[in-house]
Protein backbone atom coordinates (compact mmCIF):
# COMPACT_ATOMS: atom_id res chain seq x y z
CA UNK A 1 0.00 0.00 0.00
CA UNK A 2 1.17 3.41 -0.58
CA UNK A 3 1.99 5.69 1.82
CA UNK A 4 -1.29 7.64 0.53
CA UNK A 5 -3.64 4.62 0.97
CA UNK A 6 -2.04 4.50 4.58
CA UNK A 7 -2.71 7.67 5.83
CA UNK A 8 -6.09 7.28 4.08
CA UNK A 9 -6.71 3.81 6.20
CA UNK A 10 -5.67 5.41 9.76
CA UNK A 11 -8.04 8.95 8.51
CA UNK A 12 -10.89 6.13 8.38
CA UNK A 13 -9.83 4.22 11.09
CA UNK A 14 -9.97 7.00 13.32
CA UNK A 15 -13.54 7.80 12.42
CA UNK A 16 -14.42 4.51 13.20
CA UNK A 17 -13.07 4.90 16.92
CA UNK A 18 -14.79 8.59 17.01
CA UNK A 19 -18.21 6.81 15.82
CA UNK A 20 -17.43 4.23 18.42
CA UNK A 21 -16.98 5.96 21.15
CA UNK A 22 -20.67 7.36 20.87
CA UNK A 23 -21.82 3.92 22.05
CA UNK A 24 -22.34 2.26 25.00
CA UNK A 25 -19.11 0.62 26.44
CA UNK A 26 -18.79 -2.99 27.02
CA UNK A 27 -16.68 -4.69 29.72
CA UNK A 28 -14.29 -7.77 28.92
CA UNK A 29 -13.19 -9.53 31.12
CA UNK A 30 -9.09 -9.40 30.49
CA UNK A 31 -7.14 -10.15 32.90
CA UNK A 32 -4.49 -7.54 33.74
CA UNK A 33 -0.34 -7.60 32.93
CA UNK A 34 2.81 -6.67 35.36
CA UNK A 35 5.47 -5.38 33.16
CA UNK A 36 8.11 -2.72 34.03
CA UNK A 37 6.97 -2.62 37.65
CA UNK A 38 3.26 -0.92 35.49
CA UNK A 39 -0.21 -2.75 35.66
CA UNK A 40 -1.06 -3.03 32.08
CA UNK A 41 -4.91 -3.76 31.74
CA UNK A 42 -4.08 -5.72 28.62
CA UNK A 43 -1.26 -6.48 26.84
CA UNK A 44 -2.27 -5.19 23.85
CA UNK A 45 -1.16 -1.40 22.47
CA UNK A 46 -1.10 0.70 19.75
CA UNK A 47 2.06 1.77 18.14
CA UNK A 48 3.52 4.51 17.29
CA UNK A 49 2.25 6.39 14.23
CA UNK A 50 -1.19 6.65 15.06
CA UNK A 51 -1.52 8.76 17.48
CA UNK A 52 0.61 11.46 16.85
CA UNK A 53 0.32 13.96 19.33
CA UNK A 54 -1.89 12.62 21.97
CA UNK A 55 -5.41 13.53 20.56
CA UNK A 56 -6.56 9.87 20.44
CA UNK A 57 -6.21 8.56 23.61
CA UNK A 58 -9.49 8.38 25.00
CA UNK A 59 -10.51 6.94 21.61
CA UNK A 60 -8.26 4.42 22.03
CA UNK A 61 -8.60 3.66 25.50
CA UNK A 62 -12.06 3.21 25.03
CA UNK A 63 -11.64 0.76 21.94
CA UNK A 64 -9.80 -1.31 24.61
CA UNK A 65 -6.56 -1.00 23.98
CA UNK A 66 -4.11 -1.82 26.73
CA UNK A 67 -1.56 1.19 26.32
CA UNK A 68 -0.70 3.26 23.63
CA UNK A 69 2.61 4.44 22.53
CA UNK A 70 2.54 8.20 21.28
CA UNK A 71 4.76 9.78 18.69
CA UNK A 72 7.34 9.88 17.40
CA UNK A 73 7.06 13.58 19.27
CA UNK A 74 10.44 15.64 18.26
CA UNK A 75 11.62 18.68 20.12
CA UNK A 76 9.73 20.77 18.06
CA UNK A 77 6.52 19.37 18.90
CA UNK A 78 7.13 18.45 22.76
CA UNK A 79 5.95 21.39 24.04
CA UNK A 80 2.56 21.33 22.60
CA UNK A 81 1.75 17.41 23.27
CA UNK A 82 3.31 17.68 27.03
CA UNK A 83 0.64 20.68 27.20
CA UNK A 84 -2.36 18.76 25.61
CA UNK A 85 -1.04 15.78 27.94
CA UNK A 86 -1.16 18.13 30.95
CA UNK A 87 -4.39 19.03 30.15
CA UNK A 88 -6.30 16.04 29.77
CA UNK A 89 -8.56 14.12 31.61
CA UNK A 90 -7.57 11.03 33.97
CA UNK A 91 -6.69 7.82 31.83
CA UNK A 92 -7.10 4.42 32.13
CA UNK A 93 -4.51 2.84 30.44
CA UNK A 94 -0.69 2.99 30.31
CA UNK A 95 0.69 5.66 27.66
CA UNK A 96 4.24 6.04 26.29
CA UNK A 97 5.93 8.48 24.99
CA UNK A 98 7.79 8.25 21.56
CA UNK A 99 10.83 10.39 20.98
CA UNK A 100 13.19 11.11 18.22
CA UNK A 101 15.01 14.01 16.21
CA UNK A 102 15.01 15.11 12.83
CA UNK A 103 18.57 15.35 12.71
CA UNK A 104 20.79 11.75 11.82
CA UNK A 105 22.99 10.04 13.37
CA UNK A 106 23.57 9.76 17.17
CA UNK A 107 25.72 13.23 17.54
CA UNK A 108 25.91 15.72 20.25
CA UNK A 109 22.88 17.33 18.47
CA UNK A 110 20.73 14.52 17.90
CA UNK A 111 21.16 13.76 21.75
CA UNK A 112 20.13 17.32 22.70
CA UNK A 113 17.27 16.86 20.93
CA UNK A 114 16.58 13.18 22.79
CA UNK A 115 17.02 15.24 25.77
CA UNK A 116 15.11 18.29 25.30
CA UNK A 117 12.28 15.64 24.49
CA UNK A 118 12.78 13.74 27.70
CA UNK A 119 12.66 17.28 30.21
CA UNK A 120 9.31 18.32 28.09
CA UNK A 121 7.35 14.96 28.08
CA UNK A 122 8.53 13.43 31.62
CA UNK A 123 6.33 14.84 33.58
CA UNK A 124 2.86 13.56 31.44
CA UNK A 125 3.97 9.98 30.48
CA UNK A 126 4.06 6.52 31.98
CA UNK A 127 7.21 5.36 30.35
CA UNK A 128 9.27 6.75 27.55
CA UNK A 129 10.38 4.92 24.17
CA UNK A 130 13.53 6.52 22.46
CA UNK A 131 13.26 5.72 18.38
CA UNK A 132 16.16 4.47 16.90
CA UNK A 133 13.75 2.87 14.27
CA UNK A 134 13.52 5.68 11.59
CA UNK A 135 15.48 3.74 8.06
CA UNK A 136 15.55 7.02 6.56
CA UNK A 137 17.85 8.40 9.73
CA UNK A 138 19.99 4.92 9.66
CA UNK A 139 20.76 5.92 13.41
CA UNK A 140 22.63 2.71 13.74
CA UNK A 141 24.54 3.13 10.62
CA UNK A 142 28.43 2.75 11.40
CA UNK A 143 27.90 2.11 15.16
CA UNK A 144 28.95 0.22 18.11
CA UNK A 145 28.38 -1.49 20.71
CA UNK A 146 30.33 1.23 22.88
CA UNK A 147 29.14 4.24 21.34
CA UNK A 148 25.47 2.86 21.72
CA UNK A 149 25.64 2.24 25.02
CA UNK A 150 27.01 5.79 26.29
CA UNK A 151 23.99 7.45 24.30
CA UNK A 152 21.62 5.39 25.79
CA UNK A 153 23.43 5.77 29.12
CA UNK A 154 22.96 9.18 28.39
CA UNK A 155 19.59 9.44 28.19
CA UNK A 156 19.15 6.49 31.04
CA UNK A 157 21.09 9.58 33.52
CA UNK A 158 18.60 12.08 32.33
CA UNK A 159 15.12 9.81 32.71
CA UNK A 160 17.00 9.12 36.28
CA UNK A 161 17.25 12.78 37.22
CA UNK A 162 13.63 13.90 35.64
CA UNK A 163 12.27 11.15 37.74
CA UNK A 164 14.22 12.16 41.22
CA UNK A 165 13.22 15.25 40.49
CA UNK A 166 9.17 14.23 39.81
CA UNK A 167 9.45 11.76 43.11
CA UNK A 168 8.30 8.57 41.04
CA UNK A 169 10.01 5.86 38.90
CA UNK A 170 10.20 6.45 35.30
CA UNK A 171 10.89 4.05 33.06
CA UNK A 172 13.03 4.15 29.01
CA UNK A 173 12.97 2.02 26.63
CA UNK A 174 14.63 1.94 23.02
CA UNK A 175 12.64 0.81 19.73
CA UNK A 176 14.60 -0.87 17.16
CA UNK A 177 14.20 -1.96 13.33
CA UNK A 178 15.61 -5.12 14.53
CA UNK A 179 17.61 -6.55 11.22
CA UNK A 180 19.33 -9.96 12.00
CA UNK A 181 22.80 -7.84 12.17
CA UNK A 182 21.26 -4.98 15.13
CA UNK A 183 19.97 -7.56 17.39
CA UNK A 184 22.94 -8.09 19.35
CA UNK A 185 24.06 -4.86 19.35
CA UNK A 186 21.22 -3.26 20.96
CA UNK A 187 20.18 -5.27 23.81
CA UNK A 188 23.38 -5.53 24.42
CA UNK A 189 23.91 -1.65 24.15
CA UNK A 190 20.05 -1.46 26.18
CA UNK A 191 21.27 -3.72 28.86
CA UNK A 192 24.33 -2.22 29.34
CA UNK A 193 22.94 1.54 29.84
CA UNK A 194 20.58 -0.34 32.54
CA UNK A 195 17.07 0.54 30.12
CA UNK A 196 14.06 -1.00 31.51
CA UNK A 197 12.53 -2.32 27.97
CA UNK A 198 13.07 -2.96 24.32
CA UNK A 199 10.38 -2.35 21.68
CA UNK A 200 11.15 -4.57 18.80
CA UNK A 201 9.95 -3.43 14.91
CA UNK A 202 10.48 -7.91 13.85
CA UNK A 203 13.19 -9.60 14.69
CA UNK A 204 13.63 -13.58 16.22
CA UNK A 205 11.40 -13.19 19.00
CA UNK A 206 12.69 -15.79 20.98
CA UNK A 207 15.83 -15.00 20.52
CA UNK A 208 15.46 -11.65 21.55
CA UNK A 209 13.91 -12.75 24.38
CA UNK A 210 16.32 -14.97 25.48
CA UNK A 211 19.48 -12.23 24.95
CA UNK A 212 17.34 -9.40 26.27
CA UNK A 213 16.01 -11.43 29.58
CA UNK A 214 16.67 -8.64 31.76
CA UNK A 215 14.55 -5.93 29.19
CA UNK A 216 10.83 -5.98 29.28
CA UNK A 217 10.46 -7.15 25.51
CA UNK A 218 7.53 -5.70 23.64
CA UNK A 219 6.91 -6.48 20.10
CA UNK A 220 5.73 -5.01 17.30
CA UNK A 221 4.96 -5.97 13.49
CA UNK A 222 2.72 -8.95 11.73
CA UNK A 223 0.33 -9.24 14.13
CA UNK A 224 -2.89 -9.52 12.60
CA UNK A 225 -4.85 -12.26 14.37
CA UNK A 226 -5.17 -13.62 17.50
CA UNK A 227 -2.97 -16.37 17.06
CA UNK A 228 -0.47 -13.80 16.22
CA UNK A 229 -0.79 -12.40 19.47
CA UNK A 230 -0.50 -15.27 21.36
CA UNK A 231 2.50 -16.66 20.01
CA UNK A 232 4.48 -13.86 20.65
CA UNK A 233 3.76 -13.91 24.63
CA UNK A 234 4.66 -17.56 24.17
CA UNK A 235 7.57 -17.04 22.89
CA UNK A 236 8.81 -14.85 25.35
CA UNK A 237 7.42 -10.75 24.43
CA UNK A 238 5.53 -9.26 27.58
CA UNK A 239 3.73 -6.80 25.51
CA UNK A 240 2.20 -6.64 21.72
CA UNK A 241 1.59 -3.11 19.82
CA UNK A 242 -0.11 -3.01 16.68
CA UNK A 243 -0.75 -0.21 13.56
CA UNK A 244 -1.55 -1.86 10.09
CA UNK A 245 -4.01 -4.32 12.30
CA UNK A 246 -5.90 -0.98 13.94
CA UNK A 247 -6.13 0.59 10.56
CA UNK A 248 -8.22 -1.78 9.09
CA UNK A 249 -9.93 -3.29 11.70
CA UNK A 250 -10.61 -0.12 13.96
CA UNK A 251 -12.38 -0.69 17.46
CA UNK A 252 -12.51 -4.62 16.85
CA UNK A 253 -9.03 -5.07 17.03
CA UNK A 254 -8.94 -5.52 20.93
CA UNK A 255 -11.87 -8.34 21.12
CA UNK A 256 -10.70 -9.87 17.98
CA UNK A 257 -6.69 -9.99 18.87
CA UNK A 258 -7.32 -10.96 22.71
CA UNK A 259 -10.64 -12.36 22.82
CA UNK A 260 -12.64 -12.57 25.60
CA UNK A 261 -10.86 -15.17 27.22
CA UNK A 262 -8.14 -12.52 28.57
CA UNK A 263 -4.68 -13.28 28.57
CA UNK A 264 -2.61 -13.66 32.28
CA UNK A 265 0.92 -12.92 32.19
CA UNK A 266 3.22 -11.49 34.57
CA UNK A 267 6.68 -9.53 34.85
CA UNK A 268 8.54 -8.31 37.37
Amino acid sequence: MTRFGNEMSRRLAILRLRAAALLPRQSMPWQPVSVMGMTFRNPLGAAAGFDRDGRLIPLLEAAGFGFVEIGTVTPERAQEVARRLAAAPARHCVVALNIGSLHHGLDATVLDDYRACLRQLAPVTDFLVANLSCPRMARLRGTDTAKLTAFLGILRNETDRLAEQLGRTLRLAVKVQMQQTEAALVVDAAIAARLDGLVAVGGDIPVLAARAASLALISVGGIRRAVDVSMRLSQGANLVEVYTALTHGGITVPSRLLGRQGVNLMWS
